[in-house]
């Protein structure tokens, strides 16, 4: 009955905005947490096992926390990752195409998308 008409955060609210501002956005927090994640799909592309779970429970953390209307995963992580695919994906295609005959890039191609296939 008080929150509403004074506008301010409800409960929930105010723990997510304390989380995020405590937490989250702490530069060395932030930082590490991000450089943990992209690390274990650095890893991942390598062929090295990797905590999927966990990379999913932090991605869902930073998907589920909003600032100014936008997630942290699209604000903070996304423009990274997105960036770090693609020279992955460029530099892999370049070795590919210069130690590879037609079929062998083909067959590679096809198991660099096997990842994606899971779902």
């Amino acid at each position: 009955m008080f929150v509403k008409p004074n506008d301010l955060l409800e409960t929930w609210d105010l723990g997510l905005d304390l989380f995020i501002k405590n937490i989250i956005q702490r530069d060395r927090i932030q930082g590490v947490l991000i450089t943990v994640i992209l690390n274990q799909v650095r890893y991942e592309r390598e062929g090295y096992p990797v905590n999927q779970a966990a990379i999913q429970s932090c991605v869902d953390v930073l998907l589920r926390l909003r600032i100014d209307g936008d997630t942290i995963y699209k604000r903070e992580l996304e423009p990274v990752l997105l960036e770090q695919t693609i020279t992955f994906y460029q530099e892999e295609g370049k070795t590919l195409v210069q130690s590879s005959d037609a079929s062998n890039f083909l067959m590679k191609v096809s198991w660099l998308f096997i990842p994606f296939r899971r779902g």
